[in-house]
């Protein structure tokens, strides 16, 4: 086969959509779903995970203790106090994608009215101040849980028990999540609420932890109205939706059972709706455009400055899926954000989302490529000189119902204005790309490095430890194939053994 070759001078990681690409995936080691289990007799103290995907050592740790009387052997304690703190790290302990957080509960004290937190995940990074991508909670009256999107709306069930379990009874719960299926509640192994829907939750995720405020990158506590604690034991998170048998197991303090490696297929219509609509194929009469010359010149035009209203915004320009425009304030008008728990998200205008204006460098730019939910019309603004003020021409309309979109301009524009316009005010935009696309070979440099792409390992470079390290704790298994990039004459290392049917991602290292 004739390897792909990669020019330019660059460093670090790149990722790429491949279509009908024949590679496959590292082999895992056969296993049972399970990422991260916690039942305090684990190694040293017992904070330490019995088993962990990611990191198994707590992140916080204080004022939790270990006690003697869990579901089963040890399980763990936080007093009612603004200083208790237990959290761990999510990356490879918790997917996005799909998973299970599983976990039994006892309220120790009675409940009252008062609404407080069992379970918190963070996002890695969010327009929103708690940055909360997934929470279990005691709503006041019984179990509420919710999953966050990718574009910020929230996927909520919830269940009122007959009666409360008492202080001094174990509960077990468990919240499950799919992309291509929806949201699952079980409470003591049975199925209690559900919201079938298909959606994306793929992120990068932060933190996770039992009771308090947040437990985000940016901070963790328990304050405020959140100082409620409580006892946890036998906390599990597996890579896929459990079934009702399988969290029937899990109630009665057994395993899940044996479990397959989770390998999705592309011929498995579910997954192949997954995967379009994440990268922007689920509508085919508006998918990328075709580029039918032999090579291509791709720069990204940079965008600094973006404006909503006279608010200078850095979200949906920064490059980072996670965070979007507008930030979300306080009571959201989108689905499941507005609940009991009131937080100040105030750092944008009551009347934001519905415009959002980009300032174009000096630079030729012809292309533009959409992350996010927001539909409606793409103008360009320049400045009309004969009338002396500023004008626009529309540029294209973005549909509803797409992820990812793709727009080629017709002709080459320099400079100027780009407005977006909201058909839904606060939908969110995740990235707003621009790009000038041109027929041509890469342009003259003082030096050009030139690159081979080879699937082999890149075992001995310890330069890509950390990135090999990001990508196994941040992809699912099967998003996890890599190629690297290679001068002439490198030394190349055996292939590692592959399993078939990986998803058409593949990861391309750089070595600096």
């Amino acid at each position: 086969m004739r390897l792909p070759r990669l020019t330019g001078v660059m460093a670090g990681i790149v990722s790429l959509l491949l279509l009908g690409f024949p590679f496959s995936l590292p082999a895992e080691q056969p296993g049972n779903g399970l990422l991260f289990h916690l039942s305090g007799e684990g190694p040293g103290d017992g904070f330490t995970a019995d088993y962990a995907h990611g990191d198994p050592e707590p992140a916080y740790l204080h004022e939790y203790t270990i006690i003697p009387d869990g579901f089963r052997g040890r399980a763990f304690s936080g007093p009612h106090s603004e200083d208790k703190l237990m959290a761990y790290l999510a990356p490879g302990n918790v997917y996005a994608e799909r998973g299970t957080v599983s976990f039994f509960w006892r309220s120790r004290d009675p409940v009252g009215g008062m609404p407080f937190k069992l379970f918190y995940i963070s996002a890695c990074d969010q327009s929103s101040l708690d940055m909360t991508w997934l929470r279990i909670d005691y709503n006041g009256k019984g179990f509420e849980g919710f999953v966050t999107d990718a574009n910020m709306a929230r996927i909520r069930v919830s269940y009122t028990p007959p009666s409360f379990p008492a202080p001094d009874r174990w509960t077990h719960i468990a919240l499950a999540w799919d992309e291509t299926r929806g949201v699952r509640l079980f409470i003591d192994g049975t199925l209690a609420a559900s919201r079938d829907t298909t959606v994306i939750f793929s992120c990068g995720l932060g933190l996770f932890n039992p009771h308090g405020r947040f437990a985000s990158p940016g901070t963790v506590t328990s304050n405020c109205g959140h100082l409620r604690g409580g006892d946890i034991d036998e906390i599990a998170i597996y890579d896929r939706l459990l079934d009702e048998e399988q969290v029937k197991g899990l109630a009665r303090g057994e395993s899940a059972g044996n479990m397959e490696p989770l390998v999705r297929s592309m011929n498995e219509p579910r997954y192949q709706d997954e995967w379009r609509l994440r990268y922007g194929w689920n509508d085919p009469s508006h998918i990328p455009p075709y580029l039918d010359e032999s090579s291509w010149i791709v720069r990204k035009v940079e965008i600094h400055d973006a404006y909503d209203q006279k608010k200078w915004v850095w979200r949906s320009n920064d490059g980072i899926r996670e965070t979007s425009w507008p930030n979300v304030y306080n009571r959201s008008s989108l689905p499941g954000r507005s609940d009991y728990f009131i937080e100040p998200d105030w750092y944008c205008y009551s009347t934001s989302g519905k415009s959002i204006t980009y300032t174009m460098p000096e630079e030729p730019w012809n292309y533009c490529e959409l992350v996010g939910a927001a539909f409606g019309k793409a103008s360009r603004v320049f400045l009309d000189r004969e009338a002396q003020r500023e004008a626009d021409e529309p540029l294209f309309r973005r549909p509803q119902g797409r992820e990812r979109t793709f727009h080629h301009a017709g002709r080459t524009f320099s400079g100027g204005k780009i407005r977006f316009e909201n058909d839904v005010r606060e939908i969110p935009l995740a990235e707003f790309m621009v790009y000038n696309v041109t027929p041509g070979l890469e342009p003259a440099a003082v030096h050009t490095m030139t690159y081979s792409l080879t699937a082999q390992s890149g075992q001995q470079n310890r330069t890509l430890d950390e990135l090999e390290e990001f990508i196994r704790t941040r992809y699912p298994a099967d998003e996890r194939q890599t190629m690297l990039a290679l001068p002439a004459r490198a030394n190349l290392t055996p292939a590692p053994e592959t399993v078939a049917s990986p998803l058409p991602l593949v990861h391309i290292l750089v070595p600096a």
